[in-house]
């Protein structure tokens, strides 16, 4: 699944095992403090239009927000539309690849760009191809062509 924000859990300090011959203590360390950072992944390409859009993994459908202070909940597919509509003011051919099990997620983000007016579909291939590591497994891809609307 592609996550648009990795949260990284970092303790800032090392935790020591006790032996087990020793009676365990219990020790108060001001300066040791856990933190939590979310730090964008791949949030810089929904900025930038893109001719080519590839869609690894299944999107996740519940996306949050945080502006100022108030949290929004939306659907995953939403900032995808969004790139695909600011990419097809630009180019007048999108070319959206979906693999795996993000074939399904593909389609449905197609019917909505057609519902909306966005984007029309021109041409859908379907194919497969050999994954670069070792299992020698097919990865199932659908590539769709769209146009402006």
């Amino acid at each position: 699944m592609l996550n648009p924000f990795a949260t990284t859990y970092t303790p800032s300090a090392t935790s020591q095992k006790p032996s087990h011959n020793q009676p365990q203590k219990r020790v108060k360390n001001k300066k040791k403090k856990n933190t939590v950072k979310q730090t964008p992944a791949f949030d810089d390409s929904f900025n930038k239009e893109a001719k080519f859009i590839t869609i690894e993994a299944a999107i996740d459908p519940i996306q949050k927000h945080t502006v100022d202070t108030h949290q929004s909940i939306e659907h995953g597919y939403e900032r995808y539309i969004e790139w695909i509509n600011k990419s097809l003011r630009v180019y007048d051919t999108v070319t959206l690849v979906g693999m795996n099990n993000a074939i399904v997620d593909v389609i449905s983000i197609v019917t909505i760009l057609q519902n909306r007016k966005i984007g029309i579909y021109d041409d859908v291939e379907t194919f497969s191809m050999d994954s670069m590591d070792k299992t020698n497994r097919l990865i199932c891809c659908i590539q769709v062509k769209l146009h402006p609307y």
